[in-house]
């Protein structure tokens, strides 16, 4: 019954979810994606297509980077998405959904980590609400689940295999069996993203680090462990698979070293730092507040010496998944977005102790928390409501969106268009007409082709070759190739 409220916890749960969801079912459920949440939803879609393979996914007809199949990044997250595309169909909601999935499962490995975490403190275990919540406040965390980014696939694995070093460091039970299982995931997160996904390797270093609760040769062998295996898939992959290899080497050779070397983004190796002050600056004041409620002389009274090693391990485990962002000057706020349920969880800790005594003193029959729970409710059903009410709207990219559907209906599936050179960098239209209509462009054979795309700005084309197509487009201008007599 609505009316009755089993566990003290629960009115927080249905909070978290009403943030949860306020935060991005509104806008995922409206048409339109960030550039890079786009290119990834035109790669996955082509490939449950059968335009492109696993090893050789790809963009366009023209390719992308000077490459005629995609390899921006490693295969996987394109094949697991293509796998929804092939389930749910080609409608724009497909890769609104996964991304929805991969928010939600994250979540439900940052409980997971919670409740193992605090395996010896119940009180704490229950309130496995808290650091989802703090994590999904976290601006770019909800930004880049809006908008379909890599990195949240990657996330996935990278927590999956946190989740397994503990069960092997703190349970120590099935050792070998959990180091096994968190260094396949260190495997699947590398190969979702590259290099980032490799940092859980120094989770048992940080554990002997802290903790010292194995020995250093120990240590010395878990992490072997963590190196090996991925190590050893990535080289029976590489001998045994040629296009594993061909692909693989496109991506580190031709796209990822060339790119840490000559595309950089920012002009001081310290700017990763600086965002992601500003990213988990939310969660930072929270936890201040509680702290500065419950009183710090209490806390420093409460928590035992080894719950602070707890929280310096977590917090240590979210730096190595930062700080190497500093290697290079390609960097931007999403880059870290992996390492940000570590710090989620860290200020969770923090605060904790004092949450964990405000609750234990709530009676649940209380006039104020049954209203309380009343209101979390009617919130989680207004935002459902409201989200249903934006179904139909655009979200971002609306006058492009508006053009692309115009010509998507004019132009064939699958051909080749002609694109005024100023236009060839415009990738928000290039995969918004590759995503919904497989149009492709061609900027250095326009006149060649059958239409042209350009800028409502540009003069008219040769009149002998091309005529204006009568479309009452917002932003360019499309001409079709006049027939041959």
């Amino acid at each position: 019954m609505l009316y009755k409220i089993k566990s003290v916890n629960t009115p927080f749960w249905i909070l978290t979810a009403l943030v949860f969801i306020a935060l991005l079912l509104p806008k995922m459920i409206q048409e339109g994606l960030f550039l890079d949440g786009m290119l990834y939803a035109c790669v996955s879609k082509n490939l449950a297509y059968g335009y492109g393979t696993f090893w050789f996914p790809k963009f366009s007809e023209l390719g992308i980077a000077g490459l005629d199949t995609f390899h921006e990044h490693p295969p996987l997250v394109f094949g697991i998405q293509a796998l929804f595309f092939k389930i749910l169909g080609y409608s724009f909601y497909t890769e609104k959904i996964y991304s929805f999935f991969t928010g939600c499962v994250t979540a439900w490995l940052i409980v997971c980590s919670w409740k193992l975490i605090h395996k010896d403190n119940n009180d704490f275990a229950k309130l496995s609400w808290l650091p989802v919540l703090f994590w999904i406040i976290m601006p770019i965390v909800f930004y880049s689940f809006q908008n379909n980014l890599m990195e949240n696939t990657m996330g996935i694995f990278i927590m999956m295999a946190f989740y397994f070093a503990i069960r092997a460091l703190k349970l120590e039970k099935q050792v070998w069996l959990n180091m096994v299982l968190s260094a396949i995931a260190i495997f699947l997160a590398s190969f979702s993203k590259g290099i980032p996904g490799l940092f859980p390797i120094g989770i048992v270093g940080i554990w002997w680090l802290v903790k010292r609760t194995i020995s250093f040769k120990q240590m010395v062998m878990y992490t072997l462990v963590l190196i090996l295996i991925p190590t050893l898939i990535y080289l029976a992959l590489i001998f045994f698979n040629e296009n594993a290899f061909e692909s693989l080497s496109n991506y580190t050779i031709k796209r990822l070293f060339q790119r840490v070397q000559n595309a950089h983004t920012v002009g001081s190796r310290f700017h990763i730092l600086e965002k992601l002050i500003v990213e988990t600056l939310p969660t930072i004041l929270l936890t201040i507040i509680f702290l500065a409620a419950g009183s710090f002389k209490m806390l420093r009274n409460k928590i035992q010496k080894q719950y602070n090693f707890d929280i310096l391990f977590v917090f240590l485990i979210g730096l190595s998944g930062t700080i190497p962002l500093m290697l290079t000057l390609v960097q931007k706020s999403f880059y870290f977005i992996h390492a940000l349920p570590f710090f989620a969880l860290t200020m969770a800790m923090l605060s904790a102790p004092v949450i964990a005594k405000w609750v234990g003193k709530i009676n649940i029959q209380n006039v104020i928390f049954k209203a309380f729970y009343f209101a979390s409710v009617i919130g989680l059903i207004v935002v459902l409501f409201y989200s249903y009410k934006q179904i139909g709207k655009t979200e971002r990219d609306q006058e492009i969106l508006h053009d692309v559907h115009l010509v998507g209906e004019i132009i064939p599936a699958g051909t080749l268009i002609g694109i005024d050179a100023e236009m060839h960098n415009n990738w928000g239209l290039h995969t918004y007409m590759v995503r919904y209509y497989n149009i492709s462009f061609d900027p250095r054979n326009a006149d060649k082709r059958p239409f042209i795309l350009s800028k409502k700005s540009k003069s008219e084309f040769d009149s002998s070759k091309f005529v204006r197509v009568d479309l009452p487009l917002k932003v360019f201008s499309l001409y079709e190739a006049k027939k041959e007599k």
